[in-house]
């Protein structure tokens, strides 16, 4: 399960979701291309941003991160619709931390789901 920080804050703002299109390109022999709408998959991607946190709360999303293998998945509860999705991983960037004070955190992160 995604670590919640601070009880229940889950993400600050500036943090968004979005349904990427999932299109299927294809090239004929001809060369001429074809685009359509894949229907087999449905990706579901939250980028969460998290502003002035404090050291333990950066290390704790830090240690999360470090814990899980590529493409292993989670459980993760979408803070808009209060909805949990049970196969989401964390996209290919990563996770960026930056230290913005003396004790104080901004934290990057974007998680995506295949339902």
């Amino acid at each position: 399960m995604f670590p919640s920080i601070d009880g229940e804050l889950r993400i600050q703002y500036h943090s968004y979701k979005s349904l990427p299109s999932q299109h299927q390109n294809a090239r004929f022999l001809s060369s001429e291309h074809q685009s359509s709408l894949r229907h087999d998959k449905f990706v579901q991607v939250w980028a969460l941003h998290y502003v002035s946190l404090k050291a333990y709360e950066a290390n704790k999303l830090r240690s999360f991160y470090e814990s899980m293998p590529a493409l292993q998945s989670f459980e993760f509860t979408d803070p808009w619709k209060d909805q949990l999705y049970l196969k989401v991983t964390i996209s290919s960037d990563g996770i960026h931390i930056l230290q913005t004070g003396p004790a104080s955190y901004d934290v990057d992160i974007q998680l995506e789901a295949l339902e």
